[in-house]
């Protein structure tokens, strides 16, 4: 029996490039969408904080006040030169991928964020710091790189500036999950300066106590046990849960199989450790931190994960290895 023409589907299945097909490309052309307004309020609320920390700093006959509230230094703005234009080729590159070799998204930004957990404390933890100047980088991650590094370069990327310039929509496709519109610019952005808080006194800590080889389990735990879980999961999760994502009521599918891959680079992480941990600590870790991270992983608020992780990890090891 010949089937009618009219019944014949006649649009190509989509490739798939290493098992997963290509990212949806983002046509959406109406109004400027309210999440994306969030980007540039929030950037201007970062600059207004390192704003108030120069005023602070100029008032002040304080020793430590004048030492901590400083605005950035030479040591400060070239390191940054270095690390924001990276970041961008970086970005540029991937959403070259993403746009031109059909590469899924998902591999791209899992890929960019197995490199941050691993290259950028690199930048933020040069040497062993400590007392006024502990206080001093922090003060300086948590505004003016957070500012620079995070806020103002995706302030750039809103949708009315990158539909303009092509090297911040490649850039921006790099990291723009289908799924996460028209979210992607204000959970992406709000994390990372969030975890800025968190990575420059939890790294130098563990410089200061000569174990800086600790902090290679929130490195695996984060990135290649978080960045690997969704490409996993989504090739060869069958098994799967909900998650709510933070300020909306969305839901978001998960599954056991990345979750899986959590627990599992979590413990090698732990195990790396082995000839600086005693037999307690070791089993204490592995005992706590696999099952933990994982039930974190699975349960925090979408896109916020990473921050929780860092949180969970840096509490669990300083209670079990250096307090």
């Amino acid at each position: 029996m010949s089937i009618p023409a009219a019944s014949v589907s006649t649009s190509k299945p989509r490739k798939l490039l290493f098992g997963l097909p290509p990212s949806e490309p983002d046509t959406y052309d109406g109004p400027w969408e309210k999440a994306e307004h969030w980007v540039i309020w929030l950037t201007l609320v970062w600059l207004g904080l390192g704003l108030l920390g120069m005023a602070i700093w100029f008032a002040s006959d304080n020793a430590f006040i004048t030492t901590v509230f400083a605005p950035p230094g030479d040591e400060f703005w070239g390191r940054l030169t270095r690390q924001v234009p990276l970041t961008f080729v970086i970005t540029f590159l991937f959403g070259l991928a993403v746009e031109k070799g059909g590469l899924n998204v998902v591999y791209t930004r899992k890929t960019a964020h197995i490199i941050a957990m691993f290259v950028l404390p690199l930048f933020l933890t040069p040497a062993v710091i400590e007392g006024i100047d502990l206080y001093r980088q922090w003060y300086l991650s948590v505004t003016w790189n957070s500012f620079a590094v995070f806020a103002l370069p995706y302030a750039l990327m809103v949708r009315p500036i990158r539909s303009r310039v092509r090297i911040l929509y490649l850039s921006h496709r790099s990291f723009d999950r289908p799924e996460d519109r028209p979210y992607t610019l204000i959970w992406f952005m709000s994390q990372m300066m969030a975890i800025g808080v968190l990575l420059v006194p939890m790294a130098q800590y563990f410089v200061s106590r000569g174990a800086w080889s600790l902090y290679l389990i929130v490195a695996m735990a984060n990135g290649l046990g978080d960045g690997l879980a969704e490409p996993i999961g989504k090739i060869w999760g069958r098994r799967k849960y909900k998650v709510r994502a933070l300020f909306t009521q969305r839901e978001y599918t998960r599954s056991y199989a990345g979750s899986a891959c959590v627990a599992f680079f979590t413990a090698l992480g732990v195990l790396i450790n082995w000839s600086i941990l005693s037999a307690g600590e070791l089993i204490t870790l592995l005992a706590i931190l696999p099952a933990l991270i994982t039930w974190i992983e699975a349960r925090s608020p979408h896109t916020w994960d990473n921050f929780f992780i860092y949180l969970a990890c840096w509490i669990v090891i300083y209670v079990v290895v250096l307090a």
